[in-house]
Order: structure tokens, then sequence, then C-alpha cells
């Protein structure tokens, strides 16, 4: 049973404070980025740290297993994001199909910016600060946290 804490400062505070530590999954990193899985009800959240480019794909198509059909990625960390970095997304949003739903949260500027300039930015649904990320992905949980 995941317990969740209520978020005590109105400044950004990550997503995984919300759920029980016991629950983190893995962490891979490269020279220039850092990966964190772990889960959320249904949601499998990529926590990205650094810059999202061709070091980060192998990392993250590593931690997202063959069962997954609703990942959130929690972006606020990523300093740098790239054609490779955007094709993550996308490739992720293959995998998964139609049935699948891949979630931003609280992309930082140089993703928001990306996904701007490419247009990409109304193909992805986006959670603005992971203050509203819990209550918006228990909503969106076909099978919810006790």
């Amino acid at each position: 049973m995941v317990t969740h804490r209520r978020f005590r400062r109105s400044s950004y505070t990550s997503l995984h404070t919300a759920v029980d530590p016991s629950r983190f999954g893995a962490a891979v990193a490269a020279p220039t980025v850092l990966v964190r899985r772990y889960w959320f009800g249904s949601w499998t959240i990529l926590q990205v740290e650094g810059e999202m480019d061709i070091q980060a794909r192998p990392l993250v198509h590593g931690l997202i297993g063959d069962a997954v059909s609703h990942v959130a990625f929690e972006l606020d960390g990523v300093t740098f994001l790239d054609a490779c970095g955007l094709g993550i997304l996308f490739g992720v949003r293959r995998r998964l199909g139609e049935a699948g739903v891949v979630q931003l949260i609280a992309p930082s500027p140089p993703v928001r910016r990306v996904l701007a300039l490419t247009g990409s930015d109304g193909l992805f649904p986006t959670i603005v600060s992971a203050d509203k990320a819990v209550a918006v992905l228990l909503a969106a949980d076909p099978w919810p946290v006790s």
C-alpha cells in the first residue's frame, strides 16, 4: 500500500516525495544524464536530470518494462533537449501504442522551448508542476492507489 504525503512547500517539490520510498525502482546514469524510475499506482515515472540526448536513449528504454502502459516523464531537471531527446518521448509513445499514455511533468524551460519550436507541445499531455501531478495522475489511473 502506498501512502501519500501532502506537499508542504509552494515551490517545486519532486513528485517522488509523494511516493513511498520503498517503491523506488532503479537509477541509471551516463556522464551527462541521470534517469530514475519509480512507480505511482499504475504509472511508471521516469525522472530525468541533465541532458536528454543520445546518452539518455538506452537508459530510458532499459527502465521501461514490456508491461508498462502509463509513463510520466518528470522533466524539471532537464538542462538540454535535442532531437534525440524528443525522439525518446515519441519512441516511448509509439512503444506503448494507442492504449498507452505518455505524460510530461514539470518540463523545464529547455524542454518547453523545443516542444514549442517543433509543434510537439500539444502532442503530450503536460502537468505544469509536481504539486498538481499527484491529483492528475491519480485521476487518470486505471488502477488507483489505495
